[in-house]
């Protein structure tokens, strides 16, 4: 068996693992972490952060797992959302965006850390009903 065939179960199970559907209203319950729920902008803007904030963290983590999270964060939001207050896609797309480059800023100027992310993109996991978002260790004590 080759090496590059050995990987297809894998990356199956990953994509698995950051797609699989769960439960409807989750976003509205207390997060376990102290600060309570995180808007699903701010999920968005924080899965974004931390796929490109993190250049320790390998491509295929954006592909499978940042990338989806963000989007179900998004899809959440229009789900959630009645229609008469749902912003419209462009402005979708600015919310997420503003919020994401607050944080790259934050985490360029020093004033919030990659661990700082981390633990928001835990919040929004636990939200999600998602597993904890795989780090590389990063952000963990030890």
């Amino acid at each position: 068996m080759s090496k590059s065939s050995s990987w297809h179960p894998r990356i199956a199970a990953m994509v698995l693992m950051a797609i699989a559907p769960v439960g409807h209203g989750l976003a509205n319950e207390a997060a376990t972490e102290p600060g309570g729920p995180i808007n699903h902008f701010d999920c968005a803007a924080a899965y974004r952060t931390l796929s490109v904030g993190s250049p320790y963290l390998p491509g295929f983590f954006v592909m499978f797992v940042a990338a989806p999270r963000g989007g179900y964060a998004e899809r959440m939001y229009r789900r959630e959302t009645p229609p008469e207050e749902m912003l419209s896609n462009d402005r979708i797309d600015e919310e997420i965006e503003e919020r994401y480059r607050a944080r790259m800023q934050a985490l360029e100027d020093g004033t919030e850390t990659i661990e700082d992310v981390i633990g928001d993109v835990h919040i929004c996991d636990a939200q999600y009903g998602h597993e904890p978002t795989w780090t590389g260790g990063m952000g963990e004590d030890g």
